[in-house]
């Protein structure tokens, strides 16, 4: 029970920094997108069927703060259906059995490529949506890569300053 409350603090805390926090900085045009994160650190062996709709709910939450109609439901759903994949491509079968969650203590290359394909994803169908036109798919990549980038280096300064 105490792990359940645990994730449902960090959903909301994810929430909350995102609609109050980081929707208000823009660098070179780029934005963070610090929500994500609760794809990465939900546990491995909760089934795909009870994160999708988490996922859902992640987004719709932060559309609903921000006004979005629904771009932002609609890439963290994508990027929770990539999940399983990106971790059966990227972890060795032995670890993802004897792992719960995913960190950055074990397997460190394998972490950080998961969290910038599962970071890329999201930002580019999430602009994507955003823009709405493959018209601007240079515009579209350009900040998907700037906001990646401004994504990843808060994700990691999150990682290495957490307490263990």
């Amino acid at each position: 029970m105490q792990e359940r409350f645990s994730y449902i603090l960090k959903f909301l805390l994810l929430v909350l920094v995102q609609v109050l926090l980081l929707d208000n900085i823009h660098l070179f045009g780029a934005q963070a997108y610090l929500y994500i994160m609760f794809l990465v650190i939900f546990p491995i062996s909760i089934s795909s069927k009870i994160l999708m709709p988490i996922s859902f709910l992640l987004g719709l939450c932060v559309d609903i703060f921000s006004g979005t109609y629904g771009i932002h439901a609609a890439a963290t759903t994508f990027a929770a259906f990539a999940r399983p994949f990106l971790i059966r491509l990227l972890f060795p079968l032995n670890d993802v059995n004897q792992i719960e969650v995913l960190s950055l203590s074990k397997q460190k290359i394998s972490f950080v490529c998961f969290v910038a394909v599962i970071v890329f994803l999201h930002h580019f169908v999430l602009l994507m949506l955003e823009a709405f036109s493959f018209n601007y798919i240079g515009v579209v990549v350009g900040k998907t890569l700037l906001s990646s980038i401004y994504t990843l280096i808060l994700t990691f300064c999150l990682f290495l300053f957490q307490r263990k």
